[in-house]
This record gives structure tokens, sequence and C-alpha cells, in this order.
């Protein structure tokens, strides 16, 4: 059975080595679904493997092939052994979570692959494992020992808040940098859970929310603005963000369990008060509730502003029905698909749909992202020692990826942009880019 279609059991990691030839006669342990990717990634062929992704859209519609990357060659020098990289992420392969998505393994996989094709790093190939993670922090240790024991050279994740800072103690001892894919403000290096060792590659939740405030009060014009939100720091910051922004506490306000079934009473609530735009900081499932509650309620005019999870294909098929999408905004990392200032974007996610089946969401590109800040630092440093590749992450400064063209740290965050999109015609269209 090749690792392709293999499941393994919570917890166990997903080896994919993938390995290209380059200087050395290195020994290829990977696929034939990998070698026949990798195929049709050197002959720029119009190829492409099967999802394993069962929330893909279907599509009967051909279009050309994608175009091949253009990916500088690795640098010159030699390291000892292979540069291996863990994400503690959980997905469809590896794990029994039935809301485990690919997203962010899928962005890692790719740029690991585009990176073997052109010499790897340091006269190897770069190796990968993917390890289950839960979201709630059980477990998570045991995680993360699993990655430890892949000695690996850096770690990337986990996607959850909750996680990270369960691990904060751990990655201290062992000494390892990990690029954690979290929102959390807690994290940042001064902070409460911060560590020298943990660098973010998405925006503060708070910095977000208070650009959809932003966004709402001065691109909008709205007056009225309620919140919607749920009762966890998630929501909580969310808040702060946006009263800081208005100057005041958003009113109406309403917050709800992350897995609430019935939003009816807090949509009133949104309707009685007359708010003329509304921010629903939420989870995935309830956004798709709230859009839906909306439309039963006669709000579709109301314009409405979701965090992140907006951006995700997972949240437009829980809604349904694209025309219950026309006024959803949603205050994103980065809208690849739509980036009206560069053409690279739009280039990968030709290439990533075409490769996975599935439109990448800007998760996929902060891992893809992740992995080519990861051999730049190491390839400046000409060394894949832990030390060196913390201080390369630390002094990181204007780094140009997929999702923003200016990764620089700043106290642990090393993306801190906020695209405002909106679904238009089924597509999700950027409206402003609030940079770094």
């Amino acid at each position: 059975m090749s690792t392709a279609s293999r499941r393994p059991a919570a917890g166990r990691p997903d080896y994919r080595p993938l390995a290209p030839a380059r200087r050395a006669p290195w020994r290829v342990r990977g696929t034939a679904a990998v070698a026949l990717a990798m195929a049709c990634l050197l002959a720029a062929a119009g190829c492409s493997r099967d999802s394993d992704d069962d929330d893909a859209p279907a599509s009967g519609a051909t279009s050309a092939p994608a175009a091949a990357p253009t990916i500088a060659p690795s640098k010159d020098f030699d390291l000892p052994e292979p540069v291996k990289i863990v994400a503690l992420i959980g997905d469809k392969t590896n794990s029994r979570d039935p809301n485990a998505i690919n997203d962010f393994n899928d962005g890692a996989r790719m740029a690991i692959e585009e990176i073997n094709a052109v010499g790897g790093i340091g006269g190897h190939p770069v190796e990968f494992v993917a390890i289950d993670t839960s979201p709630t922090g059980q477990g998570v240790d045991a995680s993360f020992n699993l990655a430890v024991a892949e000695h690996p050279t850096a770690i990337v994740g986990p996607v959850s808040s909750t996680s990270a800072l369960a691990l904060v103690q751990l990655i201290d001892a062992n000494g390892i940098p990990v690029l954690q894919n979290t929102t959390d403000g807690r994290l940042a290096t001064s902070a409460e859970g911060g560590s020298q060792w943990m660098f973010g590659t998405r925006p503060r939740n708070d910095i977000s929310a208070a650009r959809a405030a932003e966004f709402a009060r001065d691109e909008l014009g709205a007056s009225t603005i309620g919140l919607l939100r749920v009762n966890t720091a998630f929501g909580e910051q969310g808040l702060a963000g946006i009263t800081e922004a208005l100057g005041a506490a958003p009113s109406p306000e309403r917050n709800f369990p992350f897995n609430a079934t019935d939003l009816t009473g807090e949509v009133a609530a949104m309707a009685e008060a007359g708010a003329d735009a509304v921010i629903d900081w939420g989870t995935p499932n309830t956004l798709a509730l709230t859009v839906k509650t909306f439309a039963q309620q006669g709000l579709r005019d109301v314009p409405h502003i979701g965090p992140g999870s907006v951006g995700f294909d997972s949240f437009a098929q829980g809604v349904g029905d694209p025309e219950l999408l026309e006024n959803v905004y949603g205050a994103v990392d980065c809208n690849p698909a739509d980036d009206p200032s560069r053409p690279e974007p739009g280039a990968w996610v030709a290439r990533f749909t075409e490769k996975y089946g599935y439109a990448p969401s800007y998760a996929s590109a902060e891992l893809y992202d992740s992995i080519f800040i990861l051999r730049h630092v190491i390839e400046e440093a000409e060394s894949a020692d832990p030390a060196a590749v913390r201080d390369g992450l630390a002094s990181l400064s204007g780094f140009s990826g997929i999702c923003s063209p200016n990764y620089t740290n700043d106290d642990g965050i090393l993306i801190s942009q906020t695209v405002i999109g909106k679904y238009e015609s089924g597509e999700f269209r950027t409206q402003k880019v609030y940079p770094n």
C-alpha cells in the first residue's frame, strides 16, 4: 500500500520524503504518485492526481495546464544530513477527525516537491512528516513527542492556538524552531505564551478584527456595527480589536458557544437594533449557520463580515447556496486567487488547483511560504543548526512569498497584513488590502 493512500490512525506520522535527483545519487523513497507529480512538475505537463479531500469541488471543465513554477535553484553548499520538516497538523491522510482538511499540509508538500525539483537544501532532498495533532490541546504533548522523535530541523504548525499555547514549555525545552499557524496574540515573543523558538505565520486576530471594523465604518459607511462572536478567546480578542478600532464597544453584541446550532435569537438582535453591518467572529460552522439565518430573517442586504474562515472552500460549501454569499465579506490573511498587485499568487493557485483538485485557501499559501522561508534562512546561514534557523527567523525582513510580499518578524509574528474580500457571483474578490 502506498503512503499516498494509507490512512494512519490518529497520532501516527504521515511520512512523505520527496526526492528527485540532483548531485548525489539520492535514494528515492517516494511513492509512484509522487514520482508522477514530480514528472508533471518538471515537464510542465497538464496532469494532476485525484484529491483525497472529500470537500473538493467536482469539475467537469478542462483548462490549460498550469505553468511550471519559476523557483530559484538551490544554493550550492553541503549539509551533513537532510533537512526534515515535521507538520503538527492533521489532514485526511492521517486523522480520524472528520473536520480535518488537507489545505495546510498540501501547501507544505507542494513547496517541498518544488524545492526538491531544483536541488533540495544543502545537497539533500527535504524530508516531510505530518503528524495528527488535536486542535483542543488534548494529547498534543504526545504529538509533539512523536515530532521530536523524527529529529526535525523545524516544525510547522500547529494550527490551533490552544495546542500552540500548550506546547510552549516543550518547545523551549527541546530548542526546535517552530512556525505556528495561528492568530493568537498571546503567542507573540514578548507575550505570556511566547517563545524565542516560535514564530507566527498568520496576522494577529485582534488586528484582523480591527481591520474588519475599519472597513465596515470607512468603506461601507456603516454607523451601527453589530458583533456576533464565539465566547472563546478567539471571540474575545476579536471584540478587543473591534472596540479599539471603533473607540467604543460594538452594539449590538451577542456571543455564543463555538458549537452553536441555532443562532436565531442572536441574528434577530442585529435586526432589532438596525445594524447596517455585522461583524461575525465565529467558527466555519457557525459562520455558515449565520449566513443562512441572515437569509431566513431577511437580512441578506446587510453586509456580513467574517474572519479568515470565510476564505476556505469548506465555508462556502457549508453555506451551500452561492446566492446567499453575495453580501458576505471576509477579513482574510491573503487572497491569492485575486491579488491585484502581483501575478505570482494567481499562477500558484492554478498550479495548486491542478495538482490537488481543489482551490487553495490562504492557509495553503502560508504553509507553502513557511517551507520557502525555512529554505531561505537555512541557505542564508548555510546551516540547519536549530539556533541558526531560529536566529534567521528572528531577523527575517522583507521576504516575498505567495501570501504576503513582506514577511518580516515583528515580536514573533511574521505577517500582519489583512485582506478584505467579498463574494461576487461565487468568487471571493479582493476589496481592500491593509498591508504590513
